[in-house]
């Protein structure tokens, strides 16, 4: 018996508990065909001309809406593409740094008679030029998003720059591929194209063979005036 009285206490709490559920989706329900019904009308409305206004049916607006999305996705791809870009830029420069600091060591390390001449304007010009690059570098890494960006490749170093280097790299070969098979596409059209103008030319050239032969009937009526000495011999002189 408590048994009993046990499931009919969790069955009610389990029933209580879903009522505010079943309650928000039939109030979801209700607001979306309120908007629905309302989205009808406007459209209804929109689809009658009026004075200075041709009407608009739905393809009207659903052909509106897709060009919109396709420039909204063109404005994203070229913004990930000029980011890709920078980063290109921003990983070269940052190789250019450690060339710099590792000559900049190797020409420290040396000693005053061993260095040459070139060696000594090269180390009164290259903490000139770190300094540059890195000044560069902190404006493109503010451009690509300031200190988040920086915490995020400084976190792992060289790590990050490897994994953006491999990314760019495999976004370059992506690119290349998709250029491949679009110079393929244009080559097997261009050929196709050939084909077809040649064929075409070899079924005139055909007919006009065929139109300009001689028939048996031509033939024939020619016999007579061979026979009277009036035809070509076989270079051409009249016999």
């Amino acid at each position: 018996m408590p048994s009993i009285c046990g499931r009919r206490i969790l069955t009610h709490v389990y029933v209580m508990r879903q009522i505010p559920a079943v309650k928000h989706v039939r109030r979801r329900k209700g607001e979306v065909v309120k908007r629905l019904v309302e989205a009808e009308q406007t459209l209804a409305i929109l689809a009658v001309p009026a004075e200075g206004y041709p009407g608009h049916n739905d393809q009207f607006f659903e052909d509106h809406w897709i060009a919109q999305r396709t420039q909204q996705l063109d404005g994203m791809t070229d913004t990930q593409k000029q980011k890709r870009e920078k980063l290109t830029i921003l990983l070269a420069m940052e190789e250019q740094l450690v060339i710099a600091r590792e000559e900049l060591r190797d020409l420290q390390n040396k000693t005053r008679r061993a260095r040459t001449q070139a060696d000594r304007n090269e180390l009164l010009s290259l903490p000139g030029s770190i300094v540059d690059i890195e000044g560069q570098i902190e404006a493109m890494a503010t451009a690509l998003g300031g200190a988040e960006f920086r915490a995020l490749t400084a976190a792992t170093g060289n790590q990050a720059n490897a994994a953006l280097s491999i990314s760019l790299a495999r976004d370059k070969l992506y690119e290349s591929k998709v250029g491949l098979v679009e110079c393929r596409l244009r080559r097997h059209r261009d050929t196709d194209k050939h084909n077809i103008i040649l064929a075409s030319m070899v079924r005139k050239h055909a007919i006009y063979a065929t139109s300009t032969t001689p028939t048996n009937a031509e033939c024939s009526s020619l016999e007579p005036i061979i026979d009277e000495g009036h035809g070509l011999n076989s270079q051409g002189l009249t016999l």
